[in-house]
């Protein structure tokens, strides 16, 4: 009986006391609420408020004629002779070649890439969305590309824009469609408003200098190879706006490519002038060593007898065929005067 009293109480002391374990929480439980409101309030402004981030991504197929290697196969011949070192040419210097400075610059001059334009909503302003492409309201044009401006601006409507501040300076200026404005001698204006763009609405024009623009796409370009073996290239990019970094993506593919034929034609052409110089150099050199065997011939008056008989032989036979012809001509000759000293003859047609 004394055993099964131990039992039942060692069982109860191995039981959870949920009371003891939440009497502490319940003592604070105003500290643990505004904690969790705290909490939940900056999930929700952080999900308001955050610009989203888009990637996207492409692939390109480097053409080489080994694993790993590009060089142009059409020169391949001249490798031995150590006329056109064509390197490495490994998948990773297209990778680097795809991120020079070079050709994202023009991919930034061609596309605008330099003139970022922000949406701002809400009463706050802090709600802020890139418009690119299809989208723009209207461009904005800088007279030098290299100056660098930012400007919040107000649509009044279609012909006019309020300016509120310009390089963090608050101001208050009017801007007419297609007038050239200047601040601090940097020029500007805005054409190619949109009929239906929402009056009222305010926009951040932010544009910078080609070569921070350029410094810009750099960080966030991205390249890498699918595995060491494979010849292709996977290049993506992360921006705000989804079609600003497709179109990205897609002009430095362009780019590339262009870029890759420019150097092929140069270097053909390249091949072809070697080739021709070459040409010209050997056939002048063949025609000294003709001159100087011929000259040295007469000087010492040697002769190709196979030659001499053979050139002989041509000249006996052209003087044959013309003694033959002059013989022709003076019997005709001879025919047509006997024809003329006759006297039945003095009325008739001469013959032909």
């Amino acid at each position: 009986m004394m055993e099964d009293q131990n039992s039942i109480n060692e069982s109860e002391n191995n039981g959870l006391d949920i009371k003891a374990i939440v009497n502490p929480y319940l003592v604070r439980w105003k500290l643990i609420a505004t904690i969790v409101f705290f909490f939940v309030l900056a999930g929700f402004l952080y999900a308001r408020y955050k610009i989203p981030v888009f990637e996207a991504t492409a692939k390109i197929l480097v053409n080489t004629d080994n694993k790993g290697s590009s060089r142009i196969s059409e020169l391949a011949a001249f490798d031995d002779l150590g006329i056109f070192d064509q390197g490495g040419g490994t998948v990773l210097d297209q990778m680097e070649i795809l991120r020079s400075r070079r050709l994202i610059s023009e991919v930034v001059k061609e596309k605008k890439l330099n003139t970022v334009y922000r949406s701002i909503g809400g009463k706050t302003g802090l709600t802020k969305r890139v418009v690119y492409g299809d989208l723009l309201p209207f461009r904005l044009l800088i007279e030098n590309e290299n100056d660098m401006l930012q400007i919040n601006m107000e649509v009044v409507d279609t012909n006019l824009f309020r300016i509120n501040s310009i390089n963090s300076l608050d101001l208050s200026l009017n801007l007419k469609t297609d007038e050239l404005t200047y601040f601090d001698s940097i020029g500007f204006k805005i054409v190619e408003v949109a009929p239906d763009i929402p009056v009222g609405s305010s926009f951040e024009i932010t544009h910078l200098p080609i070569d921070m623009a350029t410094d810009m796409f750099l960080e966030k370009l991205n390249t890498e190879s699918i595995d060491k073996k494979a010849n292709t290239i996977v290049l993506k990019i992360r921006d705000e706006s989804p079609q600003r970094a497709t179109i990205f993506l897609n002009e430095l593919l362009r780019q590339y490519n262009m870029d890759a034929v420019a150097d092929k034609n140069k270097v053909a052409a390249n091949t072809v002038d070697f080739i021709n110089e070459r040409m010209r150099l050997i056939t002048i050199e063949l025609g000294d060593v003709e001159q100087t065997v011929e000259k040295f011939k007469t000087q010492r008056g040697l002769v190709d007898i196979p030659s001499e008989s053979k050139i002989f032989l041509e000249d006996e036979s052209y003087i044959s065929k013309e003694i033959v012809e002059v013989a022709t001509q003076v019997e005709l000759a001879q025919f047509v005067l006997d024809y003329l000293n006759q006297d039945t003859s003095q009325y008739q047609l001469l013959p032909s």
